[in-house]
């Protein structure tokens, strides 16, 4: 009787046991807090814009755009490739996408039908590698071949030429423009050489240098100044040889270097390409640096929060949707790269 008893009890046992739920696999678990979620190829993936808050489409120079649909973070999915140049900076208004094509001029694309996005404009007139606009201008910033650095000022209605801005400062070395941000009456351009111009475009016929901002870096490390964003008062600069900046242009006359982050930030130090700015927090494009996370409620104190770094890869930009960061990687096993960073 006593052995039945037994038997009978190791038997419910067992069967509970097969009943109970079995642990959560790795996909079933909850991202954390830097973790790379997803990952698509795009080769020489050098810049990204968000449309729709649905859509990543990343430039990758000589392999031209490519289209991916983002609604599902973790499982990004390719819609569309097609050619533009050689595409090293893109900016998306409304439904038009502007691509700075260098050697091969620029190009403009509708995006209404996002599955076959339709060129309705194009030139190869010289070699813009930055792209911007406002409400009623593109703004094109490259070099004109030779030493000087060019900004074309265009009419979105008819493309129309309304001004050109030559950067021709002897003192400066590498004059070409590679960045391009538009506040209100005024048009930030960095070099490649590291400097800031700040010009106002009131009268977009006749632009007016107003100030220059520089900032020299380290030895060894020469600035380039490849990113601007600016939210109300404060520039945010990616300068890959001096870091993080944080630009006071209240007075665009006269700006004033609030705060700087760049041996702070992570295993590989300052190499800014670009960043965005939500809040209080710094998503930054850090090149061997990887993604940096900064916090900037002080700009005078930034300080570093985060990264996530992989051996042998590049961030080149950077966009955040939700609780994601979305970056372009031209490193090792170049492409779209999507992070947990919330």
């Amino acid at each position: 009787m006593k052995k039945f008893i037994v038997l009978l009890l190791l038997w419910v046992l067992i069967g509970c046991k097969k009943d109970e739920p079995k642990p959560n696999n790795n996909n079933d678990r909850p991202d954390e807090i830097g973790q790379i979620v997803a990952f698509r190829e795009a080769q020489f993936a050098t810049d990204l814009e968000i449309y729709q808050n649905r859509y990543a489409i990343v430039a990758h120079k000589t392999r031209g755009i490519s289209i991916f649909d983002i609604s599902k973070p973790k499982e990004p999915t390719l819609v569309k490739n097609f050619a533009a140049g050689d595409a090293r900076q893109i900016f998306v208004d409304g439904n038009r996408l502007y691509v700075a094509g260098y050697d091969q001029g620029y190009f403009i694309f509708d995006l209404s039908n996002i599955s076959n996005p339709t060129q309705i404009h194009s030139s190869n007139n010289f070699f813009p590698s930055a792209i911007t606009t406002n409400a009623n201008y593109y703004f094109l910033g490259g070099g004109d071949g030779g030493p000087n650095g060019v900004i074309q000022i265009r009419n979105k209605t008819d493309n129309s030429l309304v001004a050109t801005i030559i950067n021709s400062t002897n003192a400066e070395s590498q004059r070409g423009f590679r960045s391009l941000c538009v506040s209100g009456n005024f048009l930030y351009g960095g070099t490649n050489g590291g400097h800031l111009k700040i010009y106002n475009i009131s009268n977009p016929n006749s632009p007016q240098l107003v100030s220059t901002y520089y900032n020299p870096g380290t030895p060894g490390h020469a600035p380039w100044m490849l990113g601007i964003k600016i939210y109300g008062n404060i520039a945010y600069l990616s300068n890959w040889g001096a870091g993080f900046i944080a630009l006071d242009v209240s007075n665009p006359s006269s700006p004033v270097e609030r705060g700087i982050i760049a041996s702070e930030l992570g295993t590989d130090k300052a190499n800014c390409y670009d960043a965005v700015v939500l809040g209080n927090t710094a998503y930054i494009a850090n090149g061997w640096g990887g993604l940096s996370v900064v916090d900037v409620s002080n700009v005078a104190n930034m300080k570093y929060k985060f990264e996530v770094n992989e051996s042998n890869h590049t961030y080149h930009a950077v966009e955040v949707v939700g609780d994601y960061a979305y970056v372009v990687d031209n490193g090792l096993n170049q492409g779209l790269r999507v992070i947990k960073v919330k």
